[in-house]
Protein backbone atom coordinates (compact mmCIF):
# COMPACT_ATOMS: atom_id res chain seq x y z
CA UNK A 1 0.00 0.00 0.00
CA UNK A 2 1.45 3.43 -0.88
CA UNK A 3 -0.02 5.08 2.23
CA UNK A 4 -2.03 4.37 5.33
CA UNK A 5 -5.78 4.01 5.03
CA UNK A 6 -7.72 7.19 5.78
CA UNK A 7 -5.76 10.24 6.90
CA UNK A 8 -3.61 8.53 9.56
CA UNK A 9 0.04 9.58 9.66
CA UNK A 10 2.83 7.02 9.64
CA UNK A 11 4.47 6.65 13.06
CA UNK A 12 7.77 8.37 13.77
CA UNK A 13 10.62 5.89 14.28
CA UNK A 14 13.51 6.45 16.72
CA UNK A 15 16.56 4.17 16.66
CA UNK A 16 18.38 3.62 19.96
CA UNK A 17 22.00 2.43 20.01
CA UNK A 18 22.15 -0.01 22.92
CA UNK A 19 25.96 0.00 22.81
CA UNK A 20 25.96 3.68 23.80
CA UNK A 21 23.32 2.99 26.46
CA UNK A 22 25.69 0.49 28.05
CA UNK A 23 29.07 2.14 27.45
CA UNK A 24 28.29 5.87 27.74
CA UNK A 25 25.16 6.01 29.90
CA UNK A 26 26.02 2.95 32.03
CA UNK A 27 22.48 1.73 31.53
CA UNK A 28 22.42 -2.08 31.73
CA UNK A 29 18.65 -2.42 31.74
CA UNK A 30 16.62 -4.16 29.04
CA UNK A 31 15.06 -0.72 28.40
CA UNK A 32 16.88 2.27 26.96
CA UNK A 33 16.36 5.53 28.83
CA UNK A 34 14.40 6.84 25.83
CA UNK A 35 11.99 3.90 25.85
CA UNK A 36 11.46 4.13 29.62
CA UNK A 37 10.62 7.82 29.29
CA UNK A 38 8.28 7.20 26.36
CA UNK A 39 6.39 4.48 28.24
CA UNK A 40 5.91 6.72 31.29
CA UNK A 41 4.60 9.51 29.05
CA UNK A 42 2.05 7.19 27.42
CA UNK A 43 0.95 5.86 30.82
CA UNK A 44 0.31 9.41 32.04
CA UNK A 45 -1.86 10.03 28.95
CA UNK A 46 -3.82 6.80 29.39
CA UNK A 47 -2.58 5.34 26.10
CA UNK A 48 -1.48 1.78 25.32
CA UNK A 49 1.97 0.35 24.55
CA UNK A 50 3.21 -2.66 22.58
CA UNK A 51 6.60 -4.17 23.49
CA UNK A 52 7.91 -6.57 20.87
CA UNK A 53 10.59 -9.22 21.41
CA UNK A 54 10.84 -12.19 19.08
CA UNK A 55 12.02 -14.67 21.71
CA UNK A 56 10.15 -16.56 24.40
CA UNK A 57 11.33 -17.48 27.88
CA UNK A 58 13.34 -15.85 30.66
CA UNK A 59 16.90 -16.61 29.54
CA UNK A 60 17.83 -17.99 26.15
CA UNK A 61 20.61 -20.04 27.69
CA UNK A 62 21.94 -20.99 31.14
CA UNK A 63 25.69 -21.14 31.71
CA UNK A 64 27.99 -22.05 34.59
CA UNK A 65 30.28 -19.14 35.52
CA UNK A 66 32.96 -21.49 36.83
CA UNK A 67 33.51 -23.84 33.87
CA UNK A 68 31.43 -22.27 31.08
CA UNK A 69 29.16 -25.30 30.68
CA UNK A 70 25.92 -24.46 28.81
CA UNK A 71 22.77 -26.52 29.35
CA UNK A 72 21.88 -27.91 25.92
CA UNK A 73 19.16 -30.16 24.55
CA UNK A 74 20.49 -33.75 24.20
CA UNK A 75 18.33 -34.24 21.08
CA UNK A 76 18.81 -30.90 19.25
CA UNK A 77 21.89 -28.70 18.80
CA UNK A 78 20.37 -25.76 20.67
CA UNK A 79 20.65 -24.48 24.22
CA UNK A 80 17.75 -24.95 26.62
CA UNK A 81 15.69 -21.87 27.46
CA UNK A 82 14.88 -21.14 31.11
CA UNK A 83 11.25 -20.35 31.99
CA UNK A 84 11.10 -18.85 35.46
CA UNK A 85 7.36 -19.24 36.00
CA UNK A 86 7.53 -23.04 35.76
CA UNK A 87 11.20 -23.29 36.88
CA UNK A 88 12.06 -25.52 33.94
CA UNK A 89 14.54 -25.62 31.07
CA UNK A 90 12.75 -26.12 27.75
CA UNK A 91 13.83 -26.97 24.20
CA UNK A 92 11.70 -24.89 21.82
CA UNK A 93 12.20 -27.45 19.03
CA UNK A 94 11.40 -30.86 20.57
CA UNK A 95 9.69 -29.66 23.79
CA UNK A 96 12.08 -31.56 26.05
CA UNK A 97 11.89 -30.27 29.63
CA UNK A 98 14.39 -30.44 32.48
CA UNK A 99 14.11 -29.24 36.06
CA UNK A 100 16.39 -26.28 36.64
CA UNK A 101 19.35 -27.63 38.71
CA UNK A 102 20.75 -25.69 41.65
CA UNK A 103 24.33 -26.39 40.58
CA UNK A 104 26.34 -27.12 37.44
CA UNK A 105 26.01 -30.76 36.37
CA UNK A 106 29.50 -30.62 34.82
CA UNK A 107 31.72 -29.24 37.59
CA UNK A 108 29.37 -28.93 40.57
CA UNK A 109 29.72 -25.14 40.63
CA UNK A 110 27.02 -23.34 42.59
CA UNK A 111 26.75 -20.13 40.58
CA UNK A 112 24.50 -20.41 37.52
CA UNK A 113 24.27 -17.42 35.19
CA UNK A 114 21.26 -16.61 33.02
CA UNK A 115 22.27 -15.10 29.68
CA UNK A 116 20.04 -13.38 27.17
CA UNK A 117 16.35 -12.83 27.76
CA UNK A 118 12.93 -13.55 26.31
CA UNK A 119 9.37 -12.28 26.67
CA UNK A 120 8.98 -13.78 30.14
CA UNK A 121 12.01 -11.90 31.45
CA UNK A 122 10.82 -8.76 29.66
CA UNK A 123 7.45 -9.08 31.40
CA UNK A 124 9.14 -9.38 34.81
CA UNK A 125 11.29 -6.31 34.14
CA UNK A 126 8.29 -4.33 32.87
CA UNK A 127 6.20 -5.12 35.95
CA UNK A 128 9.12 -4.09 38.16
CA UNK A 129 9.75 -0.76 36.38
CA UNK A 130 6.08 0.13 35.80
CA UNK A 131 4.18 -1.39 38.75
CA UNK A 132 1.08 0.74 38.13
CA UNK A 133 0.69 -0.47 34.54
CA UNK A 134 -1.64 -3.34 33.69
CA UNK A 135 0.74 -5.64 31.83
CA UNK A 136 -0.02 -8.75 29.75
CA UNK A 137 2.04 -11.11 27.63
CA UNK A 138 1.08 -12.68 24.31
CA UNK A 139 3.16 -15.62 23.06
CA UNK A 140 2.81 -19.37 22.59
CA UNK A 141 3.33 -19.98 26.31
CA UNK A 142 0.38 -17.79 27.39
CA UNK A 143 -1.98 -18.12 24.42
CA UNK A 144 -2.38 -21.79 23.55
CA UNK A 145 -6.14 -21.62 22.98
CA UNK A 146 -8.41 -19.43 20.89
CA UNK A 147 -10.36 -18.36 23.99
CA UNK A 148 -7.17 -17.06 25.64
CA UNK A 149 -6.39 -14.96 22.58
CA UNK A 150 -9.95 -13.64 22.36
CA UNK A 151 -9.87 -12.62 26.04
CA UNK A 152 -6.64 -10.69 25.46
CA UNK A 153 -8.12 -9.07 22.34
CA UNK A 154 -11.21 -7.89 24.26
CA UNK A 155 -9.09 -6.54 27.11
CA UNK A 156 -6.94 -4.56 24.65
CA UNK A 157 -9.92 -3.14 22.79
CA UNK A 158 -11.67 -2.17 26.02
CA UNK A 159 -8.56 -0.55 27.52
CA UNK A 160 -7.96 -3.04 30.35
CA UNK A 161 -4.32 -3.59 29.29
CA UNK A 162 -1.76 -0.78 29.37
CA UNK A 163 1.31 -2.66 28.13
CA UNK A 164 1.15 -5.73 25.90
CA UNK A 165 4.35 -7.75 25.52
CA UNK A 166 4.65 -10.28 22.73
CA UNK A 167 6.43 -12.10 19.96
CA UNK A 168 5.38 -12.10 16.30
CA UNK A 169 1.83 -12.84 17.42
CA UNK A 170 1.28 -9.16 18.28
CA UNK A 171 2.44 -7.92 14.87
CA UNK A 172 -0.09 -9.74 12.72
CA UNK A 173 -2.49 -7.06 11.54
CA UNK A 174 -4.27 -6.34 14.83
CA UNK A 175 -6.02 -2.97 14.97
CA UNK A 176 -5.84 -1.42 18.43
CA UNK A 177 -6.54 2.34 18.14
CA UNK A 178 -5.34 2.92 21.72
CA UNK A 179 -1.75 1.81 20.96
CA UNK A 180 0.37 4.89 20.37
CA UNK A 181 3.82 3.53 21.27
CA UNK A 182 5.64 0.44 20.03
CA UNK A 183 8.97 -0.59 21.56
CA UNK A 184 11.12 -3.13 19.71
CA UNK A 185 13.35 -4.40 22.49
CA UNK A 186 16.01 -6.40 20.60
CA UNK A 187 15.68 -5.67 16.90
CA UNK A 188 18.86 -7.50 15.83
CA UNK A 189 17.58 -10.99 16.60
CA UNK A 190 16.23 -11.79 13.15
CA UNK A 191 19.32 -10.33 11.45
CA UNK A 192 21.45 -13.10 12.99
CA UNK A 193 19.61 -15.93 11.23
CA UNK A 194 21.98 -17.60 8.70
CA UNK A 195 19.75 -17.08 5.66
CA UNK A 196 20.09 -14.72 2.70
CA UNK A 197 16.53 -13.52 3.39
CA UNK A 198 17.25 -12.40 6.97
CA UNK A 199 17.42 -8.69 6.05
CA UNK A 200 14.21 -8.92 4.04
CA UNK A 201 12.39 -10.65 6.89
CA UNK A 202 13.73 -8.17 9.44
CA UNK A 203 12.47 -5.27 7.33
CA UNK A 204 9.06 -6.94 6.97
CA UNK A 205 8.82 -7.70 10.68
CA UNK A 206 9.85 -4.23 11.89
CA UNK A 207 7.61 -2.50 9.35
CA UNK A 208 4.70 -4.66 10.40
CA UNK A 209 5.15 -4.13 14.15
CA UNK A 210 5.72 -0.39 13.64
CA UNK A 211 2.37 -0.27 11.88
CA UNK A 212 0.59 -1.16 15.14
CA UNK A 213 1.30 2.34 16.51
CA UNK A 214 -0.89 5.35 15.80
CA UNK A 215 -3.86 3.61 14.19
CA UNK A 216 -6.27 5.84 16.09
CA UNK A 217 -6.47 9.63 16.24
CA UNK A 218 -3.19 10.05 18.16
CA UNK A 219 0.00 9.85 16.03
CA UNK A 220 2.18 6.85 16.78
CA UNK A 221 5.78 6.51 17.85
CA UNK A 222 8.19 3.59 17.51
CA UNK A 223 11.39 3.09 19.52
CA UNK A 224 13.71 0.45 18.05
CA UNK A 225 16.55 -0.78 20.27
CA UNK A 226 19.47 -2.28 18.36
CA UNK A 227 23.02 -3.40 19.08
CA UNK A 228 23.97 -2.96 15.42
CA UNK A 229 22.17 0.30 14.55
CA UNK A 230 24.45 0.99 11.55
CA UNK A 231 22.89 -1.84 9.55
CA UNK A 232 21.23 -0.53 6.39
CA UNK A 233 17.88 -2.19 7.24
CA UNK A 234 17.21 0.32 10.04
CA UNK A 235 17.63 3.36 7.78
CA UNK A 236 14.84 2.16 5.51
CA UNK A 237 12.60 1.10 8.41
CA UNK A 238 12.98 4.51 10.06
CA UNK A 239 11.99 6.34 6.86
CA UNK A 240 9.25 3.83 5.87
CA UNK A 241 11.10 3.55 2.57
CA UNK A 242 10.03 0.26 1.02
CA UNK A 243 11.20 1.23 -2.48
CA UNK A 244 14.66 2.19 -1.24
CA UNK A 245 15.05 -1.06 0.67
CA UNK A 246 13.80 -3.03 -2.34
CA UNK A 247 16.42 -1.47 -4.63
CA UNK A 248 19.24 -1.91 -2.09
CA UNK A 249 18.36 -5.53 -1.42
CA UNK A 250 18.01 -6.39 -5.10
CA UNK A 251 21.43 -4.90 -5.84
CA UNK A 252 23.01 -7.02 -3.10
CA UNK A 253 21.18 -10.15 -4.27
CA UNK A 254 22.42 -9.60 -7.82
CA UNK A 255 26.04 -9.20 -6.70
CA UNK A 256 25.85 -12.31 -4.53
CA UNK A 257 23.97 -14.39 -7.11
CA UNK A 258 20.97 -14.97 -4.84
CA UNK A 259 17.31 -15.24 -5.87
CA UNK A 260 15.60 -13.72 -7.80
CA UNK A 261 18.79 -13.69 -9.92
CA UNK A 262 19.22 -17.43 -9.47
CA UNK A 263 17.17 -20.47 -8.57
CA UNK A 264 18.01 -22.64 -5.57
CA UNK A 265 17.24 -26.19 -4.53
CA UNK A 266 18.15 -27.60 -1.13
CA UNK A 267 18.84 -31.29 -0.56
CA UNK A 268 18.60 -31.97 3.18
CA UNK A 269 20.01 -35.19 4.64
CA UNK A 270 19.00 -36.28 8.17
CA UNK A 271 20.69 -39.32 9.74
CA UNK A 272 20.62 -40.77 13.28
CA UNK A 273 24.36 -41.55 13.17
CA UNK A 274 26.85 -38.73 12.71
CA UNK A 275 29.59 -41.08 11.46
CA UNK A 276 27.35 -42.98 9.02
CA UNK A 277 25.74 -39.72 7.91
CA UNK A 278 29.12 -38.21 7.00
CA UNK A 279 30.02 -41.32 4.99
CA UNK A 280 26.69 -41.06 3.17
CA UNK A 281 27.08 -37.39 2.22
CA UNK A 282 30.62 -38.09 0.97
CA UNK A 283 29.10 -40.72 -1.33
CA UNK A 284 26.43 -38.25 -2.47
CA UNK A 285 29.03 -35.58 -3.22
CA UNK A 286 30.96 -38.02 -5.39
CA UNK A 287 27.82 -38.91 -7.38
CA UNK A 288 26.57 -35.31 -7.69
CA UNK A 289 29.86 -33.91 -9.04
CA UNK A 290 29.65 -35.31 -12.60
CA UNK A 291 25.97 -34.33 -12.92
CA UNK A 292 26.82 -30.72 -12.10
CA UNK A 293 29.91 -30.65 -14.31
CA UNK A 294 27.78 -31.76 -17.24
CA UNK A 295 25.23 -28.97 -16.78
CA UNK A 296 26.24 -25.47 -17.80
CA UNK A 297 25.63 -22.78 -15.20
CA UNK A 298 24.76 -25.11 -12.29
CA UNK A 299 26.72 -24.84 -9.03
CA UNK A 300 26.86 -27.34 -6.18
CA UNK A 301 27.40 -25.78 -2.75
CA UNK A 302 28.25 -28.02 0.16
CA UNK A 303 27.83 -30.41 1.75
CA UNK A 304 27.63 -28.34 4.89
CA UNK A 305 26.16 -28.82 8.32
CA UNK A 306 22.71 -27.31 8.63
CA UNK A 307 22.42 -24.30 10.96
CA UNK A 308 20.39 -26.54 13.27
CA UNK A 309 22.84 -29.41 13.03
CA UNK A 310 21.00 -31.82 15.32
CA UNK A 311 17.21 -31.87 15.57
CA UNK A 312 15.03 -34.55 17.17
CA UNK A 313 18.08 -36.86 17.46
CA UNK A 314 18.87 -36.58 13.75
CA UNK A 315 22.10 -35.05 12.40
CA UNK A 316 21.51 -32.75 9.44
CA UNK A 317 23.55 -31.71 6.37
CA UNK A 318 22.52 -30.01 3.18
CA UNK A 319 23.62 -29.49 -0.40
CA UNK A 320 22.54 -26.40 -2.33
CA UNK A 321 22.10 -26.52 -6.11
CA UNK A 322 22.15 -23.07 -7.71
CA UNK A 323 21.53 -22.02 -11.32
CA UNK A 324 20.39 -19.02 -13.32
CA UNK A 325 18.21 -21.13 -15.60
CA UNK A 326 15.29 -22.99 -14.01
CA UNK A 327 15.03 -25.57 -16.80
CA UNK A 328 18.69 -26.55 -16.52
CA UNK A 329 18.34 -26.81 -12.74
CA UNK A 330 15.24 -29.01 -13.05
CA UNK A 331 17.06 -31.27 -15.50
CA UNK A 332 19.88 -31.82 -12.98
CA UNK A 333 17.41 -32.40 -10.13
CA UNK A 334 15.56 -35.08 -12.11
CA UNK A 335 18.88 -36.91 -12.55
CA UNK A 336 19.67 -36.46 -8.85
CA UNK A 337 16.32 -38.00 -7.84
CA UNK A 338 16.97 -41.05 -10.02
CA UNK A 339 20.30 -41.86 -8.36
CA UNK A 340 20.10 -45.01 -6.22
CA UNK A 341 21.95 -43.22 -3.43
CA UNK A 342 19.12 -40.65 -3.23
CA UNK A 343 16.15 -42.89 -4.08
CA UNK A 344 17.24 -45.56 -1.56
CA UNK A 345 18.90 -43.84 1.41
CA UNK A 346 20.68 -46.15 3.87
CA UNK A 347 18.52 -47.21 6.81
CA UNK A 348 14.89 -46.56 7.58
CA UNK A 349 15.66 -43.50 9.73
CA UNK A 350 17.75 -41.70 7.13
CA UNK A 351 15.72 -38.97 5.41
CA UNK A 352 16.48 -37.14 2.17
CA UNK A 353 14.37 -34.07 1.36
CA UNK A 354 14.58 -32.09 -1.87
CA UNK A 355 13.17 -28.57 -1.60
CA UNK A 356 13.07 -26.38 -4.72
CA UNK A 357 13.01 -22.62 -4.05
CA UNK A 358 13.34 -23.27 -0.29
CA UNK A 359 11.71 -20.78 2.06
CA UNK A 360 13.66 -21.97 5.09
CA UNK A 361 17.43 -22.48 4.80
CA UNK A 362 17.95 -23.74 8.38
Amino acid sequence: LPKRIGTRLMPTVHLMDMRKERDERKNYSIFSLELKKAILERMDLGEQVFLFLNRRGTANYVVCRKCGFVFECPHCSVSLTFHSRTKILLCHYCNLTRVMPDHCVECGGEVIRFSGFGTQKLEEETRSLFPAARTARLDRDTTRTRSAFEAMYRDMREGRIDILIGTQMITKGHDFPGVTLVGVVYADLSLHIPDFRSCERTFQLLTQVAGRAGRGTVPGRVVIQAHNPDHYVYDYVASHDYDGFYEKELALRQRLHYPPYSRLASLLIEHPSEKDGEAYIDRLQTEFAPLVRGAEGVELLGPARAALYRLHDLFRWHFIFRARNAEVLQSVLHKVKRLDAVAKPPGTQCKVTLDVDPVNML
